[in-house]
């Protein structure tokens, strides 16, 4: 069961004199995903106190083990744990903002997973206010007492020594003078006592926080397995927890489904409903494919061309229809042919031996050629004889006249 801890800060009356503590009080609620406390349990924890952002260095860290109350409150003292890395009285509260990183283990060892990260407002602070104790503020008058007021109640009237006097509204619940007055009011387990503008009233502590996600690539939807439990939204979280990838801007419910190997719109399924085409490898990049070497793909791969007519993906030169030389002088034309050839236009013209007893032929595989015209016509010279033919050998031959 995943367990979470909500980030509630208490302060606990942290005092400004000379016996100031180097800690603050730090209360946590750990719940489990469904919302139910995990209460009388024993969790490890490691906090740490990191310096000008949510992700800037850890200026200090320390780690509890400690146990939960009836109520699933773990207590602990900011600065008193064991000590991992840092001086907590050397921490720079003045000069620079803080937040607190809080890690935890709900088996209570040392497998921390982190829950969360907010802003120190002003809790410890007041470690920082107890340089009023040698007068440390620039005041200009090396007076320490002077540096000392006091804040008092009186029906609706609530006085700062030294100063002005502020006039709460009446109203009902709105003058609190003892304990008897918020009793009055009704409190119950887990409430706390909260001024509405108008009022005190009662209500649920945990109606104050929500659950927020960490937005990585600020889409607007975030990480489910990266939250906290706060007051209102820190920067870089949401509400919204449905983010399936939450380093890529272009992955969100319903987003467009884009061609880039990424299940963009979270519904399991990825570069669905894109149109695939076949595409061929180019290894010598002449611009043709080996048509025995495809994919499919909803988009042109590095190395893969639309054109699978190359009938020889090693050599550039070669590809269907690619100009070329055949060596004949009596072809024209000549192109690479589906089976890797050179292949010119025969012209029978270039080719002549001068022989009227042979053929002039162009041979595209073998150049010029001379077949002897075996039975054509011929004339032999010799009046003697009729009937000249050509015969093997290509000579002309023709048949005796009796009696010539």
């Amino acid at each position: 069961m995943k367990k979470v801890i909500t980030l509630l800060f208490v302060f606990m009356g942290l005092s400004i004199f000379s016996q100031t503590p180097e800690s603050f009080r730090y209360q946590a609620v750990v719940r489990d995903v469904s919302g139910t406390l995990l209460n009388n349990q024993t969790v490890g924890l490691r906090i740490s106190i990191m310096e000008n952002s949510v992700s800037g260095p850890s200026v200090y860290t320390e780690t509890f083990n400690l146990s939960t109350n009836d109520y699933g409150l773990a207590n602990l003292s900011i600065g008193s744990g064991n000590v991992q890395s840092g001086v907590f009285a050397s921490v720079d509260w003045g000069n620079t903002t803080h937040y607190i990183q809080v890690e935890l283990d709900a088996a209570g060892g040392s497998n921390y997973q982190l829950v969360g990260t907010s802003q120190l407002l002003s809790v410890p602070y007041a470690l920082y206010a107890k340089n009023v104790e040698n007068d440390q503020v620039d005041d200009a008058d090396n007076d320490p007492s002077n540096e000392i007021q006091t804040l008092s109640i009186s029906g609706n009237d609530i006085t700062i020594s030294n100063g002005n006097t502020v006039v709460l509204p009446g109203a009902t619940n709105s003058i609190l003078n003892d304990l008897s007055d918020v009793n009055a009011i009704g409190p119950q387990t887990n409430d706390i006592l909260m001024w509405n503008g108008t009022e005190w009233v009662v209500g649920d502590i945990c109606s104050l926080f929500s659950f927020y996600y960490l937005d990585s690539d600020n889409d607007g939807f975030g990480d489910s397995e990266s939250f906290i439990y706060a007051c209102a939204a820190p920067n870089g979280y949401v509400s919204d927890s449905t983010d399936c990838i939450d380093d890529n801007p272009n992955a969100y419910p319903n987003a467009t489904e884009l061609c880039d190997n990424v299940d963009n719109n979270c519904d399991g399924q990825v570069d669905e409903g894109l149109i695939y085409n076949t595409y061929y490898l180019d290894a010598d990049t002449d611009g043709y494919g080996d048509p025995n070497n495809s994919i499919l793909s909803c988009s042109l791969p590095v190395g893969y061309v639309s054109d699978g007519t190359d009938c020889d993906d090693s050599d550039p030169a070669k590809y269907l229809d690619a100009p070329c030389d055949d060596g004949f002088f009596c072809t024209t034309g000549d192109q690479i042919d589906a089976n890797c050839n050179c292949v010119g236009i025969p012209d029978d013209a270039a080719c002549d031996d001068g022989n009227p007893n042979t053929d002039n032929i162009c041979d595209p595989v073998n150049g010029c050629v001379f077949p002897c015209n075996m039975g054509a016509p011929c004339d032999d010279g010799d009046p003697c004889t009729e009937n000249d033919t050509v015969v093997s050998g290509c000579a002309c031959q023709g048949t005796p006249i009796i009696g010539c």
